[in-house]
């Protein structure tokens, strides 16, 4: 258990009733990193077994001093700083579940022991990802306390004793950030300023800003999960173009070309053909290729763990006649809008969240009003039903997981990032005035087009081949005997598509903490801004070296 010792933060009962809530929000702020599903799980049921909680924890911070600290970084300058972050992120999803569970009683602590964590390890090496992660949440922690020190009137009241804690609480941090600030801003040995830690594959367009100039166009701003990539402008330029391509051409294209289709017997109907000249339409294209390959992937009985069981009971849940068994395992899978989530300060809009879901042809007509009719009757019927619903424990899971998370659906969740944030921008200002203010012309592709040739036919025919030689045993009908049983397996490629005809453009959602004043001098200095554990950035950084936007500190209340 944590020590009781400790002074704890928010004496006053009846004062911490008041304003908890706000600062207990802020504990969602150090899962950033996690993954949503693992942390939710985590606070439902882990709060009945703290003392495996603290094990846990205790095992995962001795982990990452025996080989992240700084005596292991400094004896091994070769030390895997993706594996060291990532242990860390770990480490600190069980430090924020344990806080969840205890309440008001562990806020204050565990704010402080971030500040402690900082205090013991960044302020000679505070240039590792696990520093800057740090160093984002206690700055987000200060703005958080200083505006609830000033909507409480503390100024006015400053030996109140809530005010009186909450002062001490953000003097405490404040000369931990100041201690650090050199380093911050100066690392050693590189250029003044200069970044690192970036994770490429999760660049995605986040906000758009209005331009200090009206006559000018609104300034895109995107940003990117910290990583163990050195930060460099070249990259990040390369790394942009697709979110603004795909931005663009929802702007410009109506919303009924932004679907892509593989299948054996539509070599006519891939994807739209305006569509088509953007990068847009190969990156869907592909990650609906990679999708069938990882369906094969997943139920494969000859390297999976899953495909023999699923077969097991494919079979099991098959018409059988008299010696013969009849297999129907054609599944038609669509990767479609997931969950959209828009985040508002009261005077600005970005992306929080964008995410996809993986589902079966007949649920995806369902969605759309639409039925699916099945050859065979009513036996048919039953037995597609029953073997879909064996799917869709055993597949789709984890193809769900894939796409919203795998290195391989990566540009995929790109793309979908910025048909979001264009959807809510056409819906805001009206498709003409959306597009004008881009300076684009309806159906006009400028700017947009795929910089190197490519032809959807050619990922068709690459879909064709892994049917016919590669991952899908592809068969209209095969026959096989198996003892006195003939299995008719029939249709057991895959096929499907990536629909992003409708992307939900919904209502932003009021955030209790504003952006903070970094990502103003981001987007008018042209720096790059550390914030809510990812960096924002505008093409104007991208200019020069990019670096790190001065972050100023307040004095104390």
């Amino acid at each position: 258990m944590r020590s009781g010792q400790q002074r704890l933060l928010f004496r006053s009962s009846a004062g911490r009733r008041r304003w908890l809530p706000l600062l207990f929000a802020l504990l969602l702020l150090f899962a950033g990193f996690a993954c949503l599903g693992t942390t939710i799980l985590a606070a439902q049921s882990g709060c009945q077994d703290l003392n495996a909680l603290y094990e846990q924890r205790d095992s995962l911070r001795a982990q990452w001093v025996r080989l992240c600290g700084p005596g292991p970084r400094g004896a091994s300058p070769d030390v895997d700083s993706a594996r060291c972050f990532s242990l860390f992120k770990h480490w600190q999803q069980v430090e924020d579940d344990i806080a969840r569970c205890l309440g008001e009683a562990e806020l204050g602590l565990r704010i402080r022991e971030l500040a402690s964590f900082y205090r013991q390890y960044c302020l000679a090496e505070g240039g590792s990802l696990e520093c800057q992660w740090v160093r984002s949440r206690l700055l987000e922690i200060v703005k958080a306390l200083r505006d609830l020190y000033e909507s409480r009137g503390c100024k006015d009241r400053p030996s109140d004793a809530d005010c009186k804690e909450i002062g001490e609480l953000i003097e405490e941090i404040e000369k931990v950030l100041q201690a650090g600030q050199a380093f911050a801003v100066t690392p050693p040995a590189s250029a003044a300023r200069q970044l690192s830690g970036i994770d490429f594959a999760s660049i995605r367009l986040s906000y758009i800003a209005e331009a200090p100039d009206a006559s000018q166009p609104p300034i895109q701003v995107f940003s990117a999960a910290l990583g163990p990539e050195t930060f460099e402008a070249a990259r990040a330029r390369q790394a942009i173009a697709l979110p603004q391509a795909a931005f663009g051409a929802r702007l410009v294209l109506p919303r009924s070309a932004f679907w892509v289709n593989l299948h054996p017997s539509e070599p006519s109907r891939i994807a739209d053909a305006q569509l088509s000249r953007t990068d847009v339409a190969r990156v869907m294209l592909e990650a609906d290729l990679q999708l069938k390959r990882d369906i094969a992937r997943i139920t494969d009985t000859r390297s999976s763990p899953v495909g023999p069981e699923f077969w097991k009971r494919i079979l099991e849940a098959a018409a059988v006649e008299g010696n013969q068994i009849q297999i129907e395992a054609h599944n038609r899978v669509w990767v479609v809008p997931g969950s959209v989530v828009l985040a508002s300060d009261g005077e600005r809009v970005w992306l929080k969240e964008a995410g996809l879901n993986v589902m079966l042809e007949a649920k995806y007509f369902e969605a759309r009003g639409q039925t699916v009719q099945v050859q065979g009757g009513a036996g048919a019927q039953e037995r597609r039903a029953r073997q879909q619903a064996i799917f869709e424990r055993m597949v789709l899971p984890t193809l769900q997981e894939w796409v919203n998370t795998a290195p391989q659906y990566a540009a995929l969740r790109q793309v979908f990032a910025s048909l979001a944030l264009a959807e809510w921008w056409r819906s805001r200002h009206g498709e003409d005035a959306a597009r004008a203010r881009f300076g684009l012309k309806r159906g006009e592709l400028t700017g947009m087009l795929s910089p190197e040739p490519w032809s959807p036919e050619a990922i068709w025919k690459d879909y064709l081949k892994s049917l016919k030689e590669g991952e899908y045993d592809f068969t209209e009908e095969s026959r096989n005997t198996v003892g006195d049983k003939i299995i008719i397996e029939r249709t057991r490629y895959f096929s499907g598509g990536v629909d992003f005809v409708t992307v939900p453009a919904p209502k932003p959602e009021r955030e209790a903490r504003p952006m903070p004043s970094a990502l103003d001098k981001a987007i008018s200095g042209g720096c790059v801004a550390s914030w809510d554990g990812r960096l924002w950035f505008t093409e104007r950084a991208l200019s020069g070296t990019p670096a790190l936007c001065l972050e100023p500190t307040s004095a104390s209340p």
